[in-house]
């Protein structure tokens, strides 16, 4: 774009539109800041805005096919999860099933990394709901039926982790 006969190349400055959910001034920083440190990091106090601004973040990089920040993004996901407690068994707040969460990475393409963390995630709190507390719709599948797919890809993965000794699953 700087380079021919582009209007920005003329004027020396490009002009981004904003893209809801997927290029904002906080996930082009980010991208930024990644690109020249190597670091995501968010100045957001709450698990759930951080989580959020990955995903965003993921979404962003997608677009412009930037595949090499998906593993660190997954990584920072999982640190806030494990940080919470909820890769240990802890059930995960902000991963309880509700409109928006529950639709959180379906938009990434299918097998992307920050997908299948999302998906993981919710499946392990979604098996720790009492059975009287869930509802069909929590899923999410009717909505976005491929996420159905994504949800019992992970089922199928934490079922391979399980051992089997007598009648007790380790």
């Amino acid at each position: 774009m700087f380079r021919g006969g582009f209007r920005e190349s003329q004027e020396h400055t490009a002009t981004l539109q904003e893209i809801e959910g997927v290029l904002s001034i906080q996930s082009f920083e980010a991208l930024l800041q990644w690109i020249y440190h190597r670091i995501i990091r968010f100045d957001e106090t709450f698990e759930e805005s951080c989580i959020e601004a990955a995903v965003e973040l993921a979404r962003l990089a997608e677009m412009y096919g930037i595949t090499r920040i998906e593993a660190p993004i997954t990584q920072y996901i999982k640190d806030i999860y494990a940080k919470s407690g909820h890769l240990n068994g802890k059930p995960c707040r902000h991963i309880l099933p509700d409109d928006e969460v529950i639709a959180l990475g379906t938009d990434l393409r299918e097998g992307h990394p920050v997908r299948r963390v999302m998906a993981q995630a919710f499946v392990l709190t979604y098996l720790q709901i009492p059975k009287d507390d869930r509802d069909s719709d929590d899923l999410g599948t009717e909505e976005f039926p491929k996420y159905g797919a994504d949800l019992l890809f992970e089922v199928r993965e934490l079922l391979d982790t399980l051992t089997y000794r007598g009648s007790a699953v380790v």
